[in-house]
Order: structure tokens, then sequence, then C-alpha cells
């Protein structure tokens, strides 16, 4: 099909290898390694690049916060999954130093004094002997009897923490608190957050947040404080390609790749993983696996191997993000995608008139709210072209640019199994998405009409000859 295989040229990098790619003439012995070298996508970073201007921020946040203990002291790393949130947590940590102690801590932990005061353990001991003066019996009391006169979470802070001592607060998966586990602990996590980032606390307590996209609003939504102005950033994409290029490098030095090798599989992988953290990490994944089977030569067939490895980690981590969602709802995505273009906004109004076109039994704000969970669609905080910090208003978006070709992908097998039916659900979004500006409807019909004139072509892979061709264009309209 002609518009499928314009929409897929030159966005198949990590899918297949060009029949063009250089190949140093060098060889090397095979890799002598007993121990490979271990990759987890999830938690510490081995080896961390990047996210600069959210460090600094955060360390100019810690700073305020060691000298006034009522500095108000929250901050929020969000964004969708596979974009690094755990790993700069880590780092945030790390970057604290010796001077503040860190505890990690889950979202359950501020719905109760007892969870609290475990978390804090040691020094909550430590900080209870010494306001008491009775060492010997503390050691022998339970938590009950500890915590008697501690009636909240925001007190065992109060009562844990010396007026010297500094802690960090780390909680990933902040989205959770949204969800407390009953009415009474709502009210706990609320005033909680609320003494921490206003400095009720009175003590030097930090919190680090991380979670998904929409943390910020879904904790909003449930009365917790705002925070300050940069003490929130969304993480996505790296913004500059050396930031992925020093952290392939730095992984295949670790795992013994000959060093004249090095640049070459560098400037294989990082195009493929389109400056996304977890498909860096996928791609070095999966060129250190070939590396520990046979050569660290780029010849052919092992770029081959390893680009085809990086397409189905990228499928299956694709295929998770829309699992549990309708497959009706996959497809209008899909559909407004094709549509409007790659990397483009959408506002809450106009996605919930595209998701609510079927008029299925399931309302579209909860549709919205599951894509948002799923990490499927991520919020985006916009500036007007004016400037002006209160010019702001919010837009939803695709978070990762790969993800726009999964979804054109399944709206267009959905087409080829039920071409009535996607047929009918391209006619009721056609009036939606022709209202935005700069598109029309004869762009519209001339992208995704072939799609229903000839639905059998839908599930056809691209030959490797159209995805080395589209390697050479760059003004494709989907390139990155």
């Amino acid at each position: 099909m002609k518009w499928l295989k314009r929409v897929l040229r030159g966005k198949q990098r990590a899918a297949a290898p060009t029949r063009e790619m250089r190949v140093p003439a060098t060889t090397a012995p095979v890799l002598q390694r007993t121990i490979h070298p271990s990759i987890s996508d999830r938690g510490k970073a081995r080896f961390f690049h990047g996210r600069t201007e959210q460090r600094h921020e955060f360390a100019k946040m810690l700073a305020g916060a060691g000298q006034d203990p009522e500095a108000g002291t929250t901050f929020l790393v969000q964004g969708a999954p596979g974009a690094g949130k755990t790993a700069l947590l880590h780092q945030m940590a790390l970057d604290a130093g010796a001077e503040w102690t860190v505890v990690h801590i889950r979202p359950q932990t501020l719905e109760s004094t007892a969870a609290m005061a475990q978390a804090l353990g040691k020094a909550y001991i430590a900080s209870r002997q010494e306001a008491i003066r009775a060492n010997a019996q503390i050691a022998t009391m339970d938590l009950a009897k500890i915590l008697a006169g501690t009636q909240t979470v925001t007190g065992v802070l109060q009562e844990g923490v010396g007026p010297r001592e500094k802690i960090l607060l780390v909680l990933d998966e902040a989205q959770h608190l949204a969800e407390p586990s009953s009415p009474e602990a709502a009210i706990s996590i609320r005033d909680t957050l609320n003494d921490i980032t206003n400095g009720g606390t009175e003590r030097h307590v930090a919190l680090l947040l991380g979670g998904l996209g929409h943390t910020e609003s879904a904790l909003s939504e449930r009365g917790l404080s705002r925070l300050r102005n940069k003490c929130c950033f969304t993480i996505g994409r790296f913004e500059h390609d050396a930031t992925a290029a020093k952290i392939i490098r730095d992984w295949l030095t670790a795992g013994g790749c000959d060093p004249n090798h090095i640049k070459t599989w560098t400037d294989i992988i990082a195009p493929a993983a389109d400056n996304w953290p977890q498909h860096i990490i996928a791609g070095v994944a999966a060129t250190l696996d070939h590396f520990h089977e046979k050569r660290d030569i780029p010849a052919p067939e092992a770029v081959q191997s390893v680009l085809w490895a990086m397409a189905e980690a990228k499928a299956v981590f694709y295929f998770a993000r829309t699992h549990g969602l309708d497959t009706e709802d996959v497809a209008i995505l899909g559909m407004a995608i094709g549509s409007c273009g790659p990397e483009a906004l959408y506002d809450t109004r106009e996605l919930l008139k595209i998701l609510s076109v079927d008029e299925r039994d399931e309302r579209e704000r909860d549709v919205l709210q599951k894509m948002q969970n799923k990490g499927v669609l991520s919020p985006r905080v916009i500036k007007q072209p004016d400037g002006a910090p209160s010019r702001r208003t919010l837009a939803f978006c695709v978070p990762i640019p790969s993800m726009e070709r999964h979804l054109i992908m399944e709206a267009l097998n959905y087409a080829s199994r039920k071409p009535q039916a996607g047929q009918r659900l391209w006619h009721k979004i056609e009036d939606v998405v022709k209202e935005r500006g700069g598109v029309s409807a004869e762009r519209m019909r001339a992208q995704l009409q072939p799609l229903f004139d000839n639905a059998t072509d839908a599930v056809t892979p691209p030959s490797t000859e159209h995805v080395s061709r589209g390697l050479r264009k760059s003004n494709d309209p989907l390139g990155r």
C-alpha cells in the first residue's frame, strides 16, 4: 500500500539494516569474557549521562532545604514508561551526597505512622531514645507503644528526625499516591505531602518523587499542594544525541568491545534508539548478547541481528503499553496520528471528541485516563508564543516518537481485520480531526483513504529495499 510505505519510510531504522552500511575491514578475536555485563532497564543506571537541568534545579532546592527546614522541599520527576525516571531518582540521591540520609519509601509509607517509623528505622529509634532518655527501655518496647504519642505521619517526621539531621525521602511510582487504600489514608497522604511541601515538618526533610506523566495532575485532583516553580519536570527523550552516544560507548567499553569498533557500533545503535533511554538499553543489551555468542566485528549479518533484536524489544515494549486498552480505542488514536502528522499535540477537548466518536459504553474520560496510566499519552504544558509564564495550556502527545508508528500499524492491522468497522471509525473521526488548524480534509483523505481501499496490504511488512531507501531520505514526514 502506497500510504503505508510512505509513512514507514525512514522510520524502520530499528527494524532492519541498510545494505549500504560501511563495515570496517579490521578483524577482532572472539571476545574472551566469562561474565556478561548486567544490564537493567529498571533501577539505578550504571552509566549515567544527561538530565543536567533537572539535576541542577534539584541541587538548588536541596541546598535551600538544608539551610531552612521551612523552605518547602518536594521535587517531582514525571514521564512516560522507559524515560529513565527511576535512574534519575537514584542519580539525584547520589548527588545529595553524605550530608543527606537517603530513605527509600513506598506510597503506602505516607498512609500510616507505623509505616513511616519503620522506613526511618534507626534514625527514628535513635531520635526517640534521645527524646525520652530511656535507651534500654525503648529497645524493648514494641512499635505501637513507641508511637503512642504520635498521631500523624508528620508527627513521626517531627519526632524521628533530629534538628540537625537531614533526611531525603525518595518515592517512586508516585502516581499511586492518588490511589489510597482508604479515605483515612487519603487524608494522611494529603496532609503529609502538604506539610513536607510547605515546610510544615519543621525539620530538614526533603521529598523526591518519580511517577508517570500525569502524576502532578493526579495529585492536584486529590487536593495536594502545588509544587514550587522549577520543582516539577516532565522528562522524555534525551535532548542531545551525544547523551545516547556516551551511554552506549560506556557500556560497550565495559562489555569488552574492541575500541576500534565502538564508534561504528555506537553509530548503528544510537539512531535506532530514538534517544529514548529504554531503547538505548535494549540496543546495548542486544549488542552485548551478540558479542557474547560471536564476535564484536560490525559485519552486515551482525548489524542485522542486533537491529532486529532491537526491533523485537521495541515491539514488546509497545504492546505492553497498549495491552488492556480496547482495540478500537487504539485504532482511533492511530488514525488520528496518521492524519495529524508526527509529534502532534492534542488538547483535552479534542482528544475527548476523538475517543468518543464510537459512543461505546466506556466513557471517553476513562479511556483517556487509561491511556495516560499506560504511558500511551502524556500531558505536556505548552507556553504560548508571547512567552508569558501565566499563559500556559495543557496538551497531550504520544511521548515516544517511534510509538506513533506502532499505533499507526495497529490502526492498519485493525482495518485489515475489520475493513467495514475501520472505515466507519475513519469517517467518524474525519470530521473531528479536520477541525484542527492546518489539517485539510483533502490531505487526510489522501493519506488514510487508501487504507480502506486495499486493507489486505495493511499487515505486509516493508521490504529491506524500502527500509534502505527510507534511511537515506531525511525529509520523510515521520522520519526522526
